[in-house]
């Protein structure tokens, strides 16, 4: 390990430690009372987790279909199919706890849901990942994600506000109500059971279609197998005859050594299950829009907000960190700064490099995504994961038409060759 690794990892617990002080200060203040407290934290550690396991096992949502495009590598794509059935499962019995799933709601399918996917999908292609990616991305250095996640920001205000427009004078927005797109209860007295094996059936349709186009891709003599960030090197330099607790092999494999997508999948699993016992599924595109929301009220657009955002700033005066959407998204970024510290990997990627291509189609991509997601009703985690895993027909609508919008944005990039990181 060299001088340089080893500041790095100084540098990362020390600034754990004062986020940890700070998280704690924060709970106790006056701004949160004692029923406020536990959720704060809670929502805070699921966070950090979500963040951490993401970076740690390179997964992500946009990942999988720009692999199957460019490479018709389908690994990926299996172990987030496989984290969509364990969430089913997990959810589900859930759903099974419950007295009753009368009142129990999804998200309204219409218009939305197809053309807030589309432009979510195409734009995630060009920003070089969806929602959860960007805010993991800023968290390991990568600097057009900040670019992008400001227009992420700015269109989650603006989609807000258009779809609020919309849906408040047109009927033909939406097709069916909340309560119809949750299909729980709609299969008679074991209903439920019904609706999971519904809901395992179609992942295991995709799971064909993926082992589909790596065959398909094979037999064109175009599949090549996708090249991970992996610390073997690393490994073997730190080969140890004996066991040791306290070295740095044991802090290798710790804190160091990357997850591969099937450990990623298992825990991204439990984190969904942790935010579904605190009773806060997890979600991006909603801290993004209360967060611009704050950030234009502060510079005195209020009017901007009164035609059509709903948020509670302009009212109580509230600061953004007692928001519990926004809490749960600066956790995802300090989960994923955390592993980049601790681990020694932190680097910026070079701003001097950009041409007039990511000038222009970042932001594009950042509103996209931001516009999308709020027309959609949800981004790639709050829809297409939460939503699907909570038998919703909103959320297999929004992830068909995710993925259709990811096709082509990586077709086009793979033609164009624009390099979005």
């Amino acid at each position: 390990m060299n001088k340089q690794e080893r500041i790095k990892i100084i540098l990362g617990w020390t600034l754990f430690a004062v986020f940890i002080a700070f998280i704690l200060q924060w709970s106790y203040a006056k701004a949160y009372d004692d029923a406020q407290r536990g959720s704060y934290i809670i929502r805070m550690c699921l966070g950090i987790a979500f963040g951490y396991i993401l970076v740690r096992s390179n997964f992500g949502f946009a990942g999988p279909i720009k692999k199957l495009v460019y490479n018709g590598d389908g690994k990926q794509a299996r172990a987030m199919i496989l984290l969509m059935m364990l969430s089913t499962v997990i959810i589900g019995c859930f759903f099974f706890a419950q007295k009753s799933l009368d009142k129990q709601t999804g998200t309204a399918i219409g218009w939305g849901s197809i053309l807030g996917g589309l432009m979510f999908g195409l734009g995630m292609m060009y920003a070089g990942g969806c929602a959860s990616g960007t805010l993991t991305a800023v968290g390991t250095g990568v600097v057009t994600s900040v670019y992008v996640l400001f227009f992420f920001i700015m269109g989650a205000n603006v989609g807000s506000v258009i779809n609020t427009q919309i849906t408040k004078n047109a009927e033909w927005w939406n097709w069916t109500t909340a309560e119809q797109s949750f299909y729980g209860n709609k299969f008679g007295s074991n209903g439920l059971i019904w609706a999971i094996v519904l809901n395992l059936t179609i992942f295991v349709v995709f799971l064909f279609i993926v082992k589909g186009v790596e065959i398909y891709r094979n037999k064109k003599g175009t599949f090549t197998v996708t090249n991970l960030p992996n610390d073997n090197k690393r490994e073997e330099e730190l080969q140890e005859k004996y066991f040791q607790m306290f070295s740095l092999r044991t802090y290798f494999y710790l804190f160091q050594k990357r997850w591969n997508w099937l450990t990623g999948a298992l825990l991204l699993a439990l984190v969904l299950a942790g935010c579904k016992l605190s009773g806060n599924m997890p979600g991006i595109i909603g801290g993004a829009g209360k967060l611009g929301e704050w950030l234009m009220y502060s510079l005195g657009w209020k009017d901007i907000l009164k035609s059509g955002a709903t948020t509670g700033f302009g009212k109580a005066q509230i600061h953004p960190l007692q928001d519990l959407a926004i809490i749960f998204n600066v956790a995802v970024f300090a989960g994923a700064l955390f592993y980049q510290l601790t681990a020694g990997k932190m680097k910026f990627s070079n701003f001097k490099k950009w041409t007039w291509k990511e000038w222009v189609f970042l932001p594009m991509a950042g509103l996209g995504m931001g516009i999308g997601a709020r027309l959609a009703g949800g981004c790639n985690v709050g829809a297409m994961w939460a939503g699907t895993s909570s038998l919703s027909a909103h959320g297999f609508m929004f992830t068909i038409f995710m993925i259709g919008g990811g096709v082509a944005g990586a077709m086009l990039l793979k033609k164009s060759k624009f390099i979005c990181r």
